[in-house]
C-alpha cells in the first residue's frame, strides 16, 4: 500500500514537471518576455501591395459637351494644370445677358439717386400752370353759365356741362400738383434701396455665371500621373461622370496586413526592407507613416502602410511586395530576420 502511494506522488510530481518545462510553455514565456524587436525578428517578411499616395477620379462640376482632352493615360501633370474643356458658349451668352440686365438696373438706380432732370422739372411746372389756367377758366364758364341758369338764359343741360368740365379740370390740376411735387422730391427711400437689391442680385448672377464658366475648365489638383482617361472630344458629360483619374506615385505606399498578435510591435518610424517581385535583386526602403486604428475582424490583422520613395516611378501601385522589419534601435544596420 506504501508502494503504490510513493508511485503515485512520484508520478504526479513527473507531470506536473512536464507541464512546467515542456516547450509549448517556453515558447508562451517567450511571447509574453520577448522586446518588440525580438518579436518583430520571428515575423520574417510579410507579403503586401503598393498603393498610390494619393488617387482621384476627376470630374467637371457643371454638365456640358466636352471641347479639348488634353491629355492621354500615362502622361505626367502639374497642380492646377488644365486637363480638359467643356464647350462654354452657353455659359458666355448667359453672362452677356446678365451683364446687360446690370447695366439697365445701375441706370434706373443712378436716375433715382439723382433726382428729376432739369428739363422734367420745367415740364412738369408748365403741366400744372396750364391745368391752374383751365381749372380757373372752367370755374369762371361755370359761373357764367350759373347766372344764366337763373335769369333764365341758359338750359339745365348747358349748366350741368359747366359743371363737368369745371369738375375735371380742378381734377388735373389736383394730379399735375401732385406729379410736380413727387418730380421735385424724387423716388422714395424705399423704391431706390429696391432697385439697389436687384443690383446686387443681379451681381450675383453674373458672379456664379463666371463660376459655371471657369467650371468648364477641368484642373489638376495636385502633381501626378494619369492613370485613366474615361472619356473623349464630344462626349456629353455630366457633373457624376468621370473624365480623368490622377494618381501621386512619389512618395508610394506600401500596404502591409501585419498579424495580430505581432500588432503591438509596430509603431510610426519603424523602418523596413522592401523587395519587389518585378524587380529582382533590387531592394527599397520604406519607413511606417500610417498605422490602422482597428484590427480587421475578418483576417485578424492589422493595416500598416509604409511610405517608399520613387523618384523614378518605376514603382506602380498594384505591384506585390515583401517587407522585412529593421530594428530601429540598431540603426537599420542590417535586416532583421526570422
Amino acid at each position: 500500500m506504501i508502494n503504490q502511494n510513493v508511485r503515485s506522488v512520484f508520478l504526479l510530481y513527473y507531470f506536473i514537471s512536464l507541464s512546467i518545462f515542456s516547450p509549448v510553455s517556453a515558447v508562451f514565456a517567450e511571447n509574453i518576455c520577448a522586446s518588440d524587436s525580438e518579436r518583430t525578428a520571428r515575423l520574417g517578411e510579410i507579403t503586401g501591395e503598393l498603393m498610390a499616395n494619393r488617387k482621384v477620379a476627376l470630374a467637371f462640376k457643371v454638365p456640358g459637351k466636352i471641347k479639348e482632352m488634353l491629355f492621354n493615360m500615362g502622361d505626367q501633370v502639374s497642380t492646377d494644370q488644365p486637363l480638359a474643356r467643356l464647350d462654354s458658349r452657353d455659359f458666355e451668352i448667359n453672362r452677356k445677358q446678365a451683364q446687360a440686365g446690370l447695366e439697365a438696373i445701375r441706370a434706373k438706380l443712378k436716375q433715382q439717386e439723382n433726382g428729376a432732370r432739369p428739363q422734367e422739372k420745367k415740364q412738369a411746372e408748365e403741366l400744372v400752370r396750364q391745368a391752374k389756367a383751365a381749372h380757373e377758366n372752367a370755374g369762371s364758364d361755370l359761373k357764367r353759365t350759373q347766372e344764366l341758369f337763373t335769369a333764365g338764359g341758359a338750359s339745365k343741360q348747358a349748366l350741368d356741362a359747366a359743371i363737368a368740365r369745371a369738375t375735371i379740370a380742378e381734377t388735373q390740376y389736383r394730379s399735375a400738383l401732385q406729379q410736380k411735387d413727387l418730380v421735385l422730391e424724387g423716388p422714395r427711400q424705399e423704391d431706390r434701396d429696391a432697385t439697389a437689391a436687384q443690383a446686387r442680385q443681379q451681381e450675383a448672377v453674373i458672379d456664379n455665371t463666371s463660376l459655371q464658366i471657369e467650371y468648364c475648365t477641368l484642373s489638376a489638383p495636385f502633381s501626378g500621373l494619369i492613370s485613366q482617361r474615361h472619356a473623349d472630344e464630344g462626349a456629353y458629360v455630366t457633373t457624376s461622370i468621370p473624365v480623368f483619374t490622377i494618381v501621386e506615385n512619389d512618395p508610394i505606399i506600401a500596404a502591409i496586413d501585419v498579424p495580430e498578435n505581432f500588432s503591438s510591435c509596430f509603431k510610426q518610424g519603424l523602418s523596413a526592407e522592401l523587395k519587389v517581385f518585378a524587380f529582382p535583386g533590387e531592394t527599397y526602403q520604406g519607413r511606417v507613416i500610417r498605422i490602422a486604428p482597428v484590427i480587421d475582424p475578418k483576417n485578424r490583422t492589422l493595416r500598416v502602410e509604409l511610405a517608399v520613395t520613387n523618384k523614378d516611378l518605376k514603382l506602380k501601385p498594384g505591384m506585390f511586395v515583401t517587407a522585412r522589419f529593421f530594428n530601429n534601435d540598431e540603426q537599420a544596420e542590417e535586416a532583421i530576420v526570422k
